[in-house]
């Protein structure tokens, strides 16, 4: 058959396993695997589609060998990573919630389903060994940006420095409190020797 690379089907969802869907092209079946459902991680074909569906797809790889079509959909979906720089910035703070912890770092989820790196070194100013040591899947943090790759789809962050500069801030509050302490004192110092 003449089919190509991002040549564009309607298909009709066939069967639906834990790695994937088959569809049905018109009597030649392809395989949409479960990352190429949606731009968000998915777990498993059914939270995307379900057997009878008829989606749209095009072909990612024919391998003609092995008679293999592998399937795409994510074009029908809105990439959230052609935007990126619209709605975060490099040195900014953001909430995220951790999604899957590895050996080398957490990874963890932004709005709009983009999920980055918080790599070990970067989790906390003590030493640890892993991340299970002080982080939990579920748990809330917040986080700094520290790269964009948008083209790999990569974000590095921190979420070190994200509470270093949270504390700075708060530093520079109680300071400033400070500051405006030490100068009603001394108002009412002066008013007070002016009644003497």
């Amino acid at each position: 058959e003449n089919l190509k690379k991002d040549q564009e089907f309607s298909g009709t969802v066939k069967k639906l396993m834990n790695f994937g869907a088959f569809i049905d092209l018109g009597g030649v079946d392809g395989l949409l695997h479960v990352n190429e459902m949606s731009w968000k991680r998915i777990k498993h074909p059914s939270e995307v589609m379900k057997e009878g569906d008829v989606v749209e797809v095009y072909i990612n790889e024919v391998d003609t060998k092995s008679r293999k079509i592998s399937l795409g959909l994510k074009n029908i979906d809105n990439n959230p990573w052609d935007n990126i720089f619209d709605h975060y910035g490099i040195g900014k703070v953001y909430e995220a919630e951790v999604v899957r912890l590895m050996n080398f770092g957490a990874f963890v989820k932004l709005n709009d389903g983009i999920e980055g790196l918080v790599h070990i070194s970067e989790i906390s100013e003590d030493r640890i060994n892993q991340p299970q040591d002080v982080l939990a899947v579920g748990d809330k943090v917040k986080v700094k940006v520290l790269n964009i790759d948008s083209d790999k789809q990569k974000i590095a962050l921190s979420i070190k420095e994200a509470k270093n500069e949270q504390a700075a801030v708060d530093l520079k509050a109680y300071t400033d409190d400070q500051e405006a302490t030490t100068s009603l004192e001394s108002v009412f110092a002066k008013f007070k020797d002016k009644f003497k």
